[in-house]
């Protein structure tokens, strides 16, 4: 797995503007969001931190697929550490740590809770289907 650290800069980045670790395949289809906004993403320095600030940073850079959102929005580095336990580099904690088994749940439950017919463009819920 190649993971580089990007940086979105352009004319529409706020002040809370995060690095995050991403494929760089993952970079395009996300410049290819950002674009339209008049924004672009690039390569940048590997930031300081340990595998927690990693762990945070691959969360931004893949917040739209699957659980990652749920990271970002409701975790603190404290249950990041906790949910990777022992592992000992960035690949082991994505893979083999109850860091990605809550993920992987929360995919789940949001795959679950998709409501057929909406497509993200309007505001859409149950009712509007029943």
């Amino acid at each position: 797995m190649e993971l580089k650290w990007y940086l979105v800069t352009g004319d529409d980045v706020g002040m809370d503007v995060k690095p995050m670790l991403c494929e760089p395949a993952r970079a395009e289809q996300l410049n290819t969001l950002l674009r339209a906004y008049g924004n672009e993403l690039h390569e940048c320095e590997p930031q300081a931190g340990g595998l927690v600030t990693q762990i945070r940073a691959y969360a931004y850079g893949h917040y739209d697929c699957g659980g990652w959102d749920v990271i970002v929005e409701a975790w603190s580095d404290q249950q990041i550490a906790y949910a990777i336990g022992g592992a000992a580099n960035l690949e082991e904690a994505l893979t083999k740590s109850n860091l990605s088994t809550c993920v992987a749940i929360w995919a789940d439950r949001q795959a679950d809770a998709a409501v057929e017919g909406c497509t993200g463009d309007k505001f859409c819920s149950y009712h509007d289907h029943v």
